[in-house]
């Protein structure tokens, strides 16, 4: 009498789906009333096999989530242009449509719908971006919750990364370079971060490239 969790349940539930396409979301999620008919445009397209749909904070007058909404309107811009030259380098779980056939969440990884994706990519298939599939949810109001947060979306990644390392880490394809641009390199920012500083030790204090490493280091923290 455990919980197995909202990947086990939308895999039980796939079996009684009548339908070509599955829409799969969170329970705080709040729909634009258009969005079925944003989503499902897309699938004209016979080589397009996920879509999803634009992530909006609600709450934007608390402090915490307006670092938030911030970031979600740069993550627009981004799934924006990946979507025009191929296939997005994320996807927003709570607005995601998928072909039925393609459907299946491994229940043994965290990011279940990034597992998926990729999957889907590996298949030939794209995944697209909806702008105008608009979904609302409430933001992290404190620290814990928010590290909570990113700490479980580190480790689905980590887990996506050790199980597709051809998808994340290989030029391979176009994909593979927004996959390891967006994700990998992400993981080791922290990493990487540090190298910057210690290397920053070795040069010159009154050099102009001291200046320009010293600007990169800020950018990146």
């Amino acid at each position: 009498n455990h919980r197995l969790g909202k990947s086990n349940s939308l895999n039980m539930a796939k079996e009684y789906i009548t339908g070509d396409l599955v829409l799969s979301s969170d329970v705080n999620s709040l729909f634009d009333e258009n969005i079925l008919v944003e989503l499902t445009r897309e699938f004209q397209d016979e080589k397009v096999g996920a879509v999803c749909g634009s992530y909006n904070v609600l709450n934007t007058h608390d402090t915490s989530p307006v670092s938030e909404n911030f970031y979600w309107n740069l993550e627009d811009l981004m799934l924006k242009g990946e979507s025009a030259m191929d296939s997005i380098g994320t996807i927003i779980g709570s607005s995601s449509m998928w072909r039925k056939e393609l459907f299946y969440f491994d229940e043994e990884i965290i990011s279940e719908d990034l597992d998926l994706m990729v999957r889907i990519t590996e298949k030939g298939y794209k995944v697209k971006y909806a702008p105008d599939a608009k979904v609302y949810e409430r933001a992290a109001t404190n620290i814990s919750d928010l590290i909570i947060q990113r700490c479980r979306t580190a480790l689905g990644t980590i887990q996506c990364v050790f199980k597709h390392p051809k998808e994340f880490l290989l030029f391979n394809k176009y994909h593979s370079f927004i996959l390891y641009s967006r994700k990998a390199l992400r993981m080791s920012s922290p990493f990487n971060l540090i190298l910057a500083m210690v290397s920053l030790l070795l040069l010159p204090v009154n050099s102009m490239i001291y200046y320009l490493f010293v600007s990169g280091i800020i950018f990146i923290a």
